[in-house]
Parts: structure tokens; C-alpha cells; sequence
């Protein structure tokens, strides 16, 4: 199988939920369909659960791996990777059938943090709260050692700066997180976006709100991956449904049932079988050329 999109979308996709939930297989899904797939990973795990593929089409770069080489933080690191993965793939052929994969995105939010305590106030993060927490614990105050001075604000802005390069992938993206049970502490917008499914992607409240797409999954008895919508645009939802290898995982269940991709391969054969009966269409040419407004 070999998959051409719908020219109109651009994939925007969040897969969170629990650790062994099959989060990563759906990037090992794309790798799989031969699609150009550019990984951010996060957890060093890529190498070892791509090996045997044909990795011809996959550019790994491991996140550890780029924070020793340049000495900089995670969080830097990661601007950087992003940049510079942005401006190479629009140099290839096809830029806009690229995938990006970040697995996990959930780290990053605690990177922005561990960033700007390191910038403004001189120490790791962890040392920062300690200290800050035994003079809260001294003064007899509640709440969180960040709290005031306008730190989340600023915060935040660093981790929509993450956001805002992800955007200018120009291809489509795919990012994963971790998944936590929502519990009395969550807020009424928490309870509101996630209340249907149990769980909230981990990390920055309002990661869940930028992609277009965003699926909950988690394993069922017997060891079944399936697949919740918790909001996609304009599509249908998946409830409950089965992630098989056998047709074709986040590929066969998503893209192609959910997303209408087209299996370019099949779509061939059977132009080739109907000869005669008018022009064979190339899915993937005819698909870029309107995205990039030239057909």
C-alpha cells in the first residue's frame, strides 16, 4: 500500500494515552507505507523499534543525542531541530507529502519550564523548586513556586514558540503524548474536551486544541489497540475501533477510512486493468500541484 491524501488536508494529529498503548506504531505505520517521515525523538527509542525496515525515506534525529552534540537544552535543542528540519524538507521534491513525527511531545512542556528557570533565575529547575518550596514552607504559603512575576506568562510564550515552528512544517505531522486519567482536581475546560473519552493528553493544558485531529488510544482486553476520537474536524469518529496490523494499523484505520486517502498502488492497477477508459489521474502529482496552487 502507498497512500496519496486528499489535496484539501493537511494532517494535524495528536495520539496520546497510556504507556503500551500503541502510540508509536502509528509512526512505524507511515515508515511502513514507504511515506518520507522526519522523527524528533524524544524517548531514544526509534532505532531499535525501526530496525529491519527500510529506513531509505526516514530521518531519525535522537533528541539526547542533539543535546550532547550542541550543549544546549532540550528545549533550545528541539526550536532548533525543528528549524532546521523545516528548511531542509523544502528543499526536497515533494515538501508537502512529508510527515513529521514528535514522540513525545509531553517532555516538552516541562523543557520550556526547565528553560526559562535556568535562564532567569540561574538554576535547574529542580534546585529551583526546592529552594523556592522550603521558603514558601517558612512563610507559610500554598500554591506553586512559579506562581507570580509573571512566569507562566512568559512560560507560555516559549512553548507557543514550539507550537508556532511545528506549524511551519509544511507537510503533514503527527505528534504523540503521554495520557493521564482525569480526576476532581481537572478544570470544567479540562472536564469539557476530554470528559467523553477519561483521559487528557499530558503536558501543556492547552495541547489537545491546535491539531485538527486528535485520537485517544488505549488497549483493551487481550491486548487490543483501538482508537477514540476526541474531536476531528468535519470527520467521523472513531469509537472503540480496533487498530490491526492487518489493515494497515494508524494507516488502514485512519488515514485511508477516516482521512479518505487514497491507496495509490491499488488505484493503478485498476487504471491499468480499465486502459482505454480515459487518462490515468497521478493521485500524488495532481494532489500537490493544487495544494501548492499550481493545478
Amino acid at each position: 500500500m502507498h497512500l496519496a491524501p486528499d489535496a484539501r488536508d493537511t494532517e494535524r494529529v495528536l495520539i496520546y494515552g497510556p504507556p503500551g498503548s500503541g502510540k508509536s506504531s502509528a509512526a512505524r505505520a507511515l515508515v511502513e507505507d514507504g511515506q518520507r517521515v522526519v522523527i524528533i525523538d524524544t524517548e531514544g527509542a526509534y532505532r531499535r523499534m525501526l530496525k529491519g525496515l527500510d529506513l531509505d525515506n526516514v530521518t531519525i534525529h535522537d533528541l539526547q543525542d542533539e543535546v550532547a552534540a550542541r550543549g544546549s537544552d532540550e528545549h533550545e535543542v528541539i526550536l532548533e531541530l525543528l528549524t532546521e528540519a523545516t528548511d531542509e524538507i523544502r528543499e526536497e521534491d515533494d515538501p508537502l507529502a512529508a510527515w513529521l513525527v514528535i514522540d513525545s511531545f509531553t517532555p516538552t512542556w516541562e523543557w520550556c519550564q526547565a528553560s526559562y528557570i535556568s535562564r532567569v533565575h540561574g538554576d535547574d529547575d529542580v534546585n529551583y523548586f526546592l529552594a523556592r518550596r522550603a521558603e514558601m514552607e517558612r512563610a507559610q504559603k500554598m500554591g506553586n513556586p512559579l506562581d507570580g512575576n509573571h512566569d507562566w506568562t512568559y512560560i507560555n510564550k516559549m512553548y507557543a514558540q514550539l507550537y508556532n515552528r511545528l506549524l511551519r512544517w509544511p507537510g503533514h505531522a503527527l505528534i504523540t503524548a503521554e495520557g493521564v486519567q482525569l480526576d476532581d482536581r481537572d478544570g470544567r475546560e479540562v472536564q469539557k474536551d476530554y470528559g467523553h473519552v477519561g483521559w487528557k493528553p499530558r503536558g501543556q493544558k492547552r495541547l489537545g486544541h491546535i491539531p485538527s485531529t486528535v485520537l485517544l488510544s488505549s488497549r483493551r482486553a487481550g491486548g487490543r489497540w483501538v482508537y477514540d476520537t476526541v474531536k476531528d474536524r468535519e470527520r467521523d469518529e472513531l469509537t472503540g475501533v480496533e487498530v490491526d496490523r492487518e489493515v494497515g494499523g494508524f494507516v488502514g484505520v485512519y488515514l485511508v477510512d477516516i482521512a479518505g486517502w487514497e491507496d495509490t498502488e491499488n488505484t493503478d492497477a485498476d487504471a491499468d486493468a480499465d486502459a482505454g477508459d480515459g487518462d490515468v489521474v497521478d493521485l500524488v502529482a495532481a494532489a500537490r500541484a493544487r495544494a501548492l496552487g499550481k493545478g
